[in-house]
Order: structure tokens, then sequence, then C-alpha cells
């Protein structure tokens, strides 16, 4: 697919279920909530999330983000609100799979994407720092029916499935 394609995959309206776990893999919180890809241009898209998280102890709490994917030299790149390059998507051969990494600080965030269809994927971050060592995993489903998540339980069987 060519790379300007593998952009306009992105467009519209995610729902998205996000597992925080420590290094040894417990899970510290569920996130849930909506992710929209919108056209600012033909070559960039904006990327803004809304999630409500639960965090294992019982806390909750609205996470807000802002970002842009941009289409420049033949390649997807990822870029903070402010601008800043993050990092940019290196495809795989049969384009099922793409990588990049960020680094903050003394911090990386290696990203990992696994493109199952036109309609889902999930994006994993192994985050490792100083203070650091915990992975973040994504599952994004194409919002065609216009659902939003409730409020939901953590220790519900309905999250961990």
């Amino acid at each position: 697919m060519e790379v300007k394609s593998k952009l306009k995959v992105f467009a519209g309206k995610w729902l998205v279920t996000r597992y925080f776990a420590d290094k040894d893999g417990a899970l510290l919180a569920v996130g849930k909530g909506t992710v929209t890809f919108n056209p600012i241009n033909e070559n960039e898209l904006s990327w803004k999330e809304s999630l409500n998280i639960n965090w294992k102890d019982g806390g909750a709490k609205k996470a807000y983000a802002s970002y842009t994917l941009k289409y420049d030299n033949d390649s997807i790149s990822k870029y903070t609100k402010s601008g800043k390059l993050m990092y940019q998507l290196l495809y795989s051969m049969d384009d099922k799979e793409a990588h990049g990494i960020h680094e903050c600080g003394k911090d990386s965030y290696a990203s990992f994407f696994k493109f199952i269809s036109e309609k889902s994927f999930i994006q994993k971050y192994d985050v490792v720092g100083p203070m650091k060592n915990f992975t973040i995993e994504s599952e994004y489903i194409k919002d065609l029916a216009g659902k939003v998540f409730d409020d939901f339980d953590l220790n519900s069987d309905e999250v961990l499935q």
C-alpha cells in the first residue's frame, strides 16, 4: 500500500481500550474512550484522545491528548501538539506492522503498531527510563455506529476479556 494511503486508514473515530501494566505484566489500569483522526489537509490528520482511566488502586481520572500524524518524505510521522517530532513510523514489508521510537529526556517510548484490518489495530508502547519500566497497550476499533463507552469497573469481566 502506498504510504500516503496508509495515513487515510487512520481517518475517523475509533473506540480505544488502553491497558497499563508494570514490567512483570501486572495490570495497573485500564482506560476506555475515543480517539479521533480528523483531516487537517491532504497530508495531515489531527489525533485527539479522550479517555476515562481506572487505576487498580481505585483511583480514576480523565485523560486528554492531542497529536498530529503527518505524511512527509514518503513516510508517516507522529508530532506533539507543539509540533515536535515524536517518531517516524517504519513499516514492515507486508504493511501489517510499524514501529517508531520516541526519546523524552532519559525515557524511551518504543511504539509498535499491528494493523489487523482497516477497522482494527493495536498500538503498544514499551516505556523504559531511570524511573519508568512499564507497557501501554491500546486496542483501536473503528467506530462505525457512534458508540461511546460508559463508565466501567476495572475488576469487571467486561474489561479484562
